[in-house]
């Protein structure tokens, strides 16, 4: 699952990936539900590079990607959400257990 959640580019401890791929391209096709715009604003900035090396400034991102997303987001978006959200628990999860990544 990770290997599927996770970008390669060891340049970076963590990246989310099902935000580029997946969740973005899914705002982007579905982008007519309310505050669409703002929830993309809110990816892109979770993806962005400082937010990427940072674990506390990803997962402060992804928050609020999370409840815009469930506000007012079709199935098809919160569910990605959701799914980003576990893939990043198992990630901090396996970090408090000294897990190198």
């Amino acid at each position: 699952m990770l290997k599927q959640i996770f970008l390669e580019q060891p340049e970076t401890p963590v990246q989310v990936r099902c935000f580029r791929p997946n969740l973005r391209e899914a705002v982007v096709s579905n982008f007519e539900f309310r505050r669409s715009d703002k929830l993309l604003i809110r990816v892109d900035e979770a993806m962005s590079w400082e937010c990427v090396r940072n674990l506390k400034l990803i997962r402060d991102a992804f928050l609020l990607v999370h409840n815009i997303a469930r506000q007012s987001a079709p199935d098809e978006i919160k569910e990605l959400v959701e799914m980003v959200r576990e893939s990043m628990a198992e990630v901090l999860l396996a970090i408090a257990e000294g897990e190198r990544l």
